[in-house]
């Protein structure tokens, strides 16, 4: 009976010692499934790495979000406030990507006991709005677009200027002033990149009311402008606003004098279909027919 019992008892050892190897087997399988490749050490101890993110001038950058990649993209973590996050992992090459504010930045780097470090740094973009005379504009909303997101950039100050630190890439960017807008669909920007704007000078001369529409609302007239096409609308002395489409260009400025034509017959009522002519220095003929009322817009 004893005999027979320390048979089960070795048998039961035997069994375990062979579950616990099969059981190492098949993880270092995975991991092989998992795209990791060993180092030449042959050890598969996970040792303690270090992902460290700063900013263009050396400082640490927190809230960064850190992943690492075989053939499965996995958390490592989110940087402190020392700019650093740790994590055991075993060796091998991975890929590793911090993500910040939606810009994303890899270093593939391969992972021992001895290279266990893995370093991340972002750059310093400017991005300026300047007037037709090359004079700074305050309050310019600045956004940016990753991959068909749009994130909040910021706002320039007097100088005309807002700075950010993002990862080196290629984005889109977006100024806007009082409704108006100019974009750039790929900017390829690193540390010390400037990306630039410019505004158009629209001289409008009308001895009443000016607003013009850009979007779904309607802005009272300002002599600075991105270039764009936008319908103007005008009035004066209580009459209803009439609108004339006004196309900005980018590389020159206008200048433009508008007429507020009214065709009334003898009991005050408008008269539509009537050619009007106008002259500046010239004879501009057919410059439109009325309908009870009508503007005119006259290149200066």
């Amino acid at each position: 009976m004893k005999t027979r019992k320390l048979l089960i008892v070795l048998a039961l050892s035997v069994i375990c010692m062979l579950a616990m190897t099969a059981l190492a087997f098949a993880e270092e399988e995975i991991d092989a499934l998992n795209g990791i490749v060993y180092a030449a050490s042959e050890t598969t101890d996970s040792v303690p790495v270090t992902v460290t993110v700063k900013d263009s001038t050396g400082a640490p950058l927190s809230g960064v979000d850190i992943d690492y990649q075989g053939m499965y993209r996995l958390n490592f973590g989110i940087t402190n406030s020392d700019g650093e996050t740790v994590k055991n992992i075993k060796p091998g090459n991975y890929n590793f990507i911090a993500t910040y504010k939606g810009t994303t930045s890899i270093e593939n780097v391969t992972i021992d006991a001895e290279n266990n470090t893995v370093s991340f740094q972002t750059a310093n973009i400017t991005v300026e709005v300047k007037n037709s005379k090359g004079e700074p504009i305050n309050d310019s909303g600045i956004i940016y677009g990753v991959n068909g997101t749009d994130y909040h950039f910021g706002k320039t100050g007097e100088n005309g200027v807002v700075n950010r630190e993002l990862f080196p890439g290629s984005y889109m960017f977006k100024a806007s002033y009082k409704g108006t807008s100019s974009v750039q669909e790929s900017v390829t920007v690193s540390d010390g990149s400037v990306v630039s704007f410019k505004t158009t000078n629209v001289k409008l001369h009308f001895s009443g009311k000016i607003r013009y529409k850009a979007g779904n609302y309607a802005y009272y007239y300002s002599e600075e402008m991105f270039p764009g096409t936008y319908e103007f609308l005008f009035s004066r002395n209580g009459r209803p606003e009439k609108g004339l489409t006004i196309t900005v260009p980018a590389d020159s400025n206008i200048e433009k004098s508008i007429a507020y034509v009214t065709l009334l017959d003898s009991k005050g009522q408008g008269i539509a279909g009537a050619n009007i002519n106008s002259y500046n220095g010239a004879w501009n003929f057919n410059q439109g027919t009325t309908n009870n009322r009508l503007l005119l817009s006259v290149d200066r």
